[in-house]
């Protein structure tokens, strides 16, 4: 895993990507709640940009490994990442550019956003609670709660 480069999309980073992949199930097949196995999976898949699949083996980790912070933290990235470019899509489409402060004006636009990722935001929000609960110093969960 540690000669995966994350962002290079070259078939032999994509290669070393699934190697890493194959070498961690082996693991699991032997120890299902290994969780140095189940947590370099959710890496691989985060560093991949493959959301969902993060999101589930990050789920799995905090099932098996409940007083992992890290994994609590991870949960808010997965579907955060994912949803980031439909927020900055409304924005740009109302016109609005990146330096602009604040929400989006629009009531439709807002409201739509909050429908489709509320649940997201929501769910995020108890994961970096629950992060700080078991690490109360995290500075990545207090920075990222203050956003």
């Amino acid at each position: 895993m540690q000669q995966y480069i994350p962002g290079a999309e070259s078939p032999e980073n994509t290669q070393m990507a699934k190697a890493a992949y194959d070498q961690f199930m082996k693991v699991l097949e032997q120890d299902p709640k290994n969780p140095v196995a189940i947590a370099s999976v959710a890496s691989l898949y985060l560093n991949q940009k493959k959301w969902n699949d993060a999101q589930q083996w990050y789920e799995k980790l905090t099932a098996v490994d409940p007083s992992n912070a890290d994994a609590y933290y991870s949960l808010v990235l997965s579907p955060g990442r994912g949803g980031i470019p439909a927020y900055g899509t409304a924005r740009a489409n109302l016109g609005m550019k990146q330096e602009d402060p604040g929400p989006i004006k629009d009531k439709k636009v807002k409201e739509a956003l909050k429908a489709e990722y509320g649940s997201v935001i929501a769910g995020g929000l108890q994961a970096l609670d629950k992060a700080l609960q078991i690490n109360p110093d995290y500075d990545d969960a207090m920075a990222y709660e203050n956003c």
